[in-house]
């Protein structure tokens, strides 16, 4: 089978645009449906909705990357391989379930006084229901992608989107910020959800049928056992890594709710979200093309070098111009569509340009390291990561959403901003390890 074509890979991003350009659209819909203190309420759930998946995104792209290896050398069974990786995602929806309970016992009741909003409570139930089913059936979407087909997985995706903006879409022709309007739109995720994961599963079995050669089935049950305590190791990597990514960009909301009202939340994590937008945008490509980077790894190597160097500045001369619209534009698009809840002034608005643009650098210049199916950004992304939570408690109690920029901008300029995009750029030419 062939890793990824041109045309998939172009139909996929197009597929990935049109998904978020929907997702953005619904985030502007929740704005407008919902009053400023559920608004407050919604970001702290997405901040743990991040938290409680880190093990989740940690399997990921190390699944997938098994998968895009294993087809690359055509020594695996795709069906028997998924059917030996189950467990794992079993044990991980069970972990998930878990630190759930103790989250809402031991943090969002102290916080928000959870269980005396039944509404608020029920959300965050349907919530945690849509998390699970979608750790569950990542496992077909790892699969899926690891074999370049994105424009399909893709295109279920953006269909899920739409269900999800077409019932979000009933609520704002209520045009009432009522209490249940948060229940509602937790309720709509689950659903669009649950048609996506149904969705991907019928493709995943349509699209793969259980080998009868036996000698192939062999050798891809010998290859999940060789490899599995090397990609047990890639995910714990990855978790410190992930527990370190969350840490740097989650840190502030986690800790923003003893010290700030739900407004000022609201407008920090409004604000947030359209630069983390802008960002997932320009990033696809770079996840998209990870499949066909492995593969030239192994076949030819040469090609790499080009294509990296294009996609990075590609990325960040679209992002700089994203940064531009979102600083320049956003107010007066927000005032248009009749938002309440205000984004961050311009002093803070540029930093956290500075912020994203030096993220995606060293982002895209650590992601091209691991199609050497190493992880070696784990243990710097940790320790970044508790920087961010250390100078989060100094400075958040101090400066407040200032404080919260500012401890992202320090902890990465530490290490992550300038290392990264050295060791890549080495990697690359293949002159030497620094």
């Amino acid at each position: 089978m062939k890793i990824s074509t041109s045309a998939q890979i172009k139909s996929g991003f197009i597929y990935k645009i049109l998904f978020i350009f929907l997702t953005t659209l619904n985030a502007l819909i929740v704005i407008k449906i919902l009053p400023s203190e559920q608004l407050g309420v919604w970001y702290v759930f997405m901040a743990i909705q991040a938290f409680i998946l880190i093990l989740n995104n940690a399997l990921t792209p190390n699944i997938t990357r098994q998968f895009s290896i294993g087809v690359a050398k055509a020594n695996i069974d795709i069906i028997t391989y998924c059917n030996l990786i189950r467990r794992i995602y079993i044990y991980v929806a069970i972990i998930i379930a878990i630190l759930s309970i103790l989250i809402l016992f031991f943090y969002l009741e102290p916080t928000l006084h959870i269980f005396s909003k039944k509404l608020i409570f029920l959300g965050w139930v349907f919530l945690i229901i849509s998390i699970l089913f979608e750790v569950y059936y990542s496992l077909y979407e790892c699969a899926l992608n690891g074999s370049g087909l994105f424009k399909e997985t893709n295109k279920i995706n953006f269909i899920s989107r739409i269900i999800l903006t077409i019932l979000t879409l009933f609520i704002l022709l209520e045009n009432q910020k009522d209490d249940i309007n948060l229940t509602l739109f937790c309720l709509f995720y689950f659903l669009s959800n649950i048609y996506k994961r149904i969705k991907i599963k019928r493709l995943f079995f349509s699209t793969f049928k259980t080998s009868k050669n036996t000698a192939l089935i062999k050798e891809s049950i010998y290859n999940y056992h060789s490899n599995k305590k090397m990609l047990y190791y890639l995910v714990y990597l990855s978790f410190i890594s992930s527990v370190g990514g969350i840490l740097i960009t989650k840190s502030s909301l986690y800790i923003l709710p003893y010290y700030s009202n739900l407004e000022s939340i609201a407008s920090y994590g409004l604000t947030y979200q359209l630069f983390e937008m802008g960002f997932n945008i320009i990033f696809i490509l770079t996840t998209m093309l990870t499949p066909m980077l492995v593969n030239l790894y192994y076949h030819q190597f040469e090609k790499i070098k080009s294509i990296y160097f294009k996609l990075k500045y590609f990325s960040l001369l679209a992002y700089v111009i994203g940064c531009i619209f979102i600083f320049y534009m956003a107010t007066p698009l927000l005032n248009i569509l009749k938002v309440n809840t205000l984004i961050l002034n311009q002093k803070q608005l540029f930093f956290l340009s500075i912020v994203f643009i030096l993220q995606l650098n060293h982002s895209i210049s650590g992601h091209i390291l691991t199609i050497e199916n190493k992880i070696p950004f784990a243990y710097p992304s940790f320790f970044s990561g508790l920087i961010t939570l250390i100078l989060s408690l100094i400075l958040i109690p101090i400066y407040h959403i200032d404080g919260a920029i500012y401890s992202i901008l320090i902890s990465q300029l530490i290490f992550n901003n300038w290392f990264w995009p050295l060791k890549s750029y080495f990697f690359v030419r293949k002159k030497h390890e620094i």
